[in-house]
């Protein structure tokens, strides 16, 4: 069973990943730990002129489903020692040769390791980017 936690921080269980937030649909049901966000996804262009693309995280809009606590654990210190740099790094490149944009939904890697695989999506929100990063077992 998946462990994840609630809108109101109660501790729920699914017998598949569950995340409340982030690009669900890519998560396999093979991965033992997910972690999941909607990121604030600025595109460099009109209205924002004068900034570079950015992928910005915002802290309560970030979940995580896990069937083992070492597992949870080791997702989420990959994801802090380097792979959230590559994911953000890797947002600037594809909006910068327009390969994503806000009024599209579009699927694209954002990282891919030998454990940890993400994924995202604009979803044609207007300013969000749907992300999803799992341990390929």
């Amino acid at each position: 069973m998946f462990k994840y936690y609630g809108w109101r921080d109660e501790l729920k269980e699914s017998e598949t990943p569950k995340l409340e937030f982030g690009y669900p649909s890519a998560v396999p049901e093979t991965t033992s730990a997910a972690w999941g966000a909607r990121a604030i996804a600025t595109s460099g262009r009109w209205p924002d002129l004068e900034t570079l693309p950015s992928l910005d995280l915002v802290p309560d809009r970030q979940s995580f489903c896990w069937k083992d606590e070492d597992d949870k654990k080791e997702l989420m210190n990959r994801l802090n020692d380097g792979i959230i740099e590559c994911i953000q790094e890797r947002y600037k490149e594809l909006r910068e040769n327009e390969e994503i944009s806000d009024s599209s939904a579009n699927e694209v890697v954002l990282y891919e390791g030998r454990r940890v695989k993400v994924v995202g999506n604009t979803n044609g929100s207007g300013g969000y980017m749907y992300i999803s990063a799992w341990l390929v077992n």
